[in-house]
């Protein structure tokens, strides 16, 4: 299952396929859907989610009727406005860090190298505290819970992953 990082770019990319695939243009599904071309073009950029039943009118509209394909793409858009854990730290951390962590959550692997500090994800409250010091004093204390707890989330998920073998 995906999550909302990687499921919302699979669906944008899966849906401007299928309109591409039958040679239409934004302009045109736009107009039949009743929908303004910049929602669409926003829908196709990832810059916002598609709701289920837009969805189904869309594939509808786009004459899809392979159920599996139809099924699947309805789960990425479910998987896309999903809370995860990290969500709660908006405020204080970078966007690009919060997607960063949700590939992180979705990947099979991931390897880094950090010659000037001992890795985050290795890191200890101590160490971790010190190493953010610089941090503005409100964020100071959620940067180092952030970490804590996607060090805790990854170990917990290679655990399950290890135990399902």
């Amino acid at each position: 299952m995906s999550g909302p990082i990687v499921g919302k770019r699979r669906l944008r990319a899966e849906l401007r396929r299928l309109r591409r695939e039958r040679e239409l243009t934004q302009d045109l599904v736009a107009a039949e859907m009743e929908w303004s071309l910049s929602k669409l073009i926003r829908i196709e950029n990832g810059t916002v989610a598609i709701s289920v039943s837009d969805l189904r009118s869309l594939l509808a509209y786009y004459r899809l009727h392979d159920t599996q394909l139809v099924d699947d793409l309805l789960e990425l858009a479910r998987a896309a406005k999903r809370r995860m854990w990290w969500d709660e730290y908006r405020a204080a951390l970078p966007g690009s860090l919060l997607t960063y962590v949700g590939f992180e959550a979705e990947a099979v692997f991931v390897g880094g190298f950090e010659p000037m500090q001992f890795p985050e994800l290795m890191q200890t409250r101590r160490y971790a505290t010190a190493t953010t010091a610089e941090q503005k004093a409100g964020d100071h204390e959620q940067r180092v819970e952030f970490r804590l707890r996607r060090q805790s989330e990854l170990f917990e998920r290679r655990r399950r992953r290890g135990s399902r073998r």
